[in-house]
């Protein structure tokens, strides 16, 4: 279907768009990152169910990423 190479193409662009967050030294909020790697994780389920196979594997490497943001090590905040 259509509809899988379409919602493949864009996870694999937030794919490519999270990469510089994954190495950088600031990272996004931990309750942004928990919340949507959990709904992205419901997601690839649901394009499972629906046979988008494409879909729920690039679904769940996005999930995976955000899940990896959640984990990484915050850099201190220096107030000065």
């Amino acid at each position: 279907m259509i509809q899988d190479y379409i919602y493949t193409a864009g996870s694999i662009i937030f794919i490519l768009s999270l990469l510089p967050a994954v190495f950088s030294k600031e990272k996004p909020p931990r309750s942004t990152c928990a919340l949507t790697g959990g709904v992205l994780y419901v997601y690839a389920v649901n394009g499972y169910t629906l046979d988008l196979y494409f879909t729920a594997i690039t679904t769940l490497i996005t999930a995976a990423v955000w899940t990896v943001l959640l984990f990484q090590r915050r850099s201190a905040i220096v107030l000065e």
